[in-house]
């Protein structure tokens, strides 16, 4: 089950905020494959955007750039599901941060 939310304010000609938050419950039966373990934890992300664009002035308006922060965190059952990558490694810490940049185009 997933919920999923994203806000705009427009606060320029160009320019606008992008709000995003979701939560997700995880049951994830692997059945042994590669060695994965079965686990069941939730899942969370916010995420700041500033964006810009050409024009303002409608969610479907592109097309848009965007520098983005997430901040993700999850249940630490959540890490047993792979041991073989950062994630899944037993003294990771269950959340992080990541910065990137985003652009969409639609045609």
């Amino acid at each position: 089950m997933t919920f999923n939310t994203r806000l705009a304010n427009e606060l320029g000609a160009n320019f606008e905020m992008q709000y995003e938050a979701s939560w997700q419950v995880m049951d994830l039966q692997t059945e042994g494959y590669e060695g994965r373990g079965d686990v069941d934890g939730d899942y969370a992300r916010f995420t700041i955007a500033p964006t810009f664009k050409p024009q303002v002035g409608g969610f479907w308006n592109r097309p848009e750039i965007r520098v983005f922060a997430s901040y993700s965190t999850w249940d630490d059952e959540l890490n047993r599901y792979d041991g073989g990558d950062a994630l899944g490694q037993e003294d990771f810490g269950g959340s992080q941060w990541t910065f990137g940049t985003q652009m969409e185009v639609w045609f």
